[in-house]
Parts: C-alpha cells; structure tokens; sequence
C-alpha cells in the first residue's frame, strides 16, 4: 500500500506545477464570473493527474511487483477509486469554495453536479484504463481535450454549461447518484478482472 501511495505522490509533484497553474487560473476566472469555466478546466487538469497515475503503474511490472509483495489487486483497484473519487472531490471543493468566497456562486450545485458527472466518467474510464493501457490514456486525453473546446465555445456563445434552478438540480444529482451506485459495482468488478489478467 504503501508503494501505491509514494508513487502517486510522485505522480502529483510531477504534476503540481500544472495543478498550481491551473488554481490560479479557476479563481481568476472565477472572479471575472464565469464558476462553469472554472470546474471545465479542473476536470480537463483531472484526465491528466488520473492518466499520471496509471501511465507509472504500467512501467516496470508495477503491478506485478506489488502484487508480489503481498498486496491483493482488489486493495489495488479500491485505492485507485478511492484516490481518483477524492482528487474529483478536492478539486471541485476549492472552486467551490473560490466562486462561494468571491460571491460570484454561493449554491452548491455546481459542486454536486461536476463532482457527480466527473465520478460518472471515472467509472467508466477507470476499468477501460485498467485494460487498455497507454493507447486507451492517449485517445481518452483527445476526446476529453475536444469536449474541453467544445465546452469553452458554448460558454462563449451562452455564458454558461448549465441552468441552474433548484428542483432541477436536485432531481439530476440525486439520479446521478444512483447511476453511479450501479455503475460502480460493475466498474469495479471489470477493474478487477483486468488487473487479474495483467499480473497473469
């Protein structure tokens, strides 16, 4: 455990630069009124921490290697989750609490959502990671930097990603939520298959 955890400290130095980078530029934006540009940059910063971490694991027989040393893969694959659930939940926390500090949005519904679409994605993203390797990383960082673009010129063009009212919020975080309950049991259970199979 205890090598999982250096080497994705490793991971985040290597990436800290970037993350500090990016801080700066979600309260900046943030502070000029545009909160939904802020979370679209931290998730596009969490496809290129999350990829760090996994690119690490496939060097060197990582997993082999840890797995030798008396770590079960089903410790491996719920501290993956676990890590890339609290990255998504301490980035979206500090816009959070950068838009609620400027008055620019003092409701937390931006939170809920982005931290509710981005665990959805992870869910999916995670087992696919796990089987597919580099080539998987490669191609997912293309797509997500497309719909980053894409996003950034709807937000031009309307000012904002989502409508926010109350009720509706709630209805879609609270369904969110339990399709990322569901889909998670499956999530993990394919994680786990293909970690099996790499140290096979």
């Amino acid at each position: 455990m205890k090598a999982l955890f250096y080497k994705d400290i490793i991971a985040l130095k290597g990436n800290l630069k970037a993350l500090l980078i990016v801080l700066v530029f979600d309260f900046v934006v943030i502070k000029a009124g545009f909160p939904d540009m802020a979370y679209l940059i931290s998730t596009f910063w969490l496809i290129d921490f999350v990829s760090r971490t996994f690119d690490t694991e496939n060097k060197n027989n990582f997993y082999k290697y840890v797995i030798s040393n008396a770590v079960d893969e089903k410790i491996i694959v719920i501290y993956k989750y676990i890590l890339v659930f609290l990255a998504i939940i301490l980035i979206f926390l500090i816009d959070f609490s950068f838009a609620f500090l400027t008055g620019v949005d003092k409701t937390i519904y931006r939170f809920l959502i982005f931290s509710n679409l981005n665990i959805l994605l992870y869910e999916i993203l995670i087992p696919i990671f796990f089987r597919f390797g580099k080539i998987a990383r490669e191609v997912i960082r293309i797509l997500v930097g497309i719909v980053y673009v894409l996003g950034i010129f709807y937000m031009v063009k309307d000012g904002r990603l989502f409508s926010f009212d109350i009720f509706t919020n709630m209805n879609i975080f609270l369904i969110g939520g339990l399709i990322a309950l569901v889909l998670f049991v499956f999530s993990f259970g394919l994680s786990l298959k293909f970690i099996k199979k790499k140290v096979e």
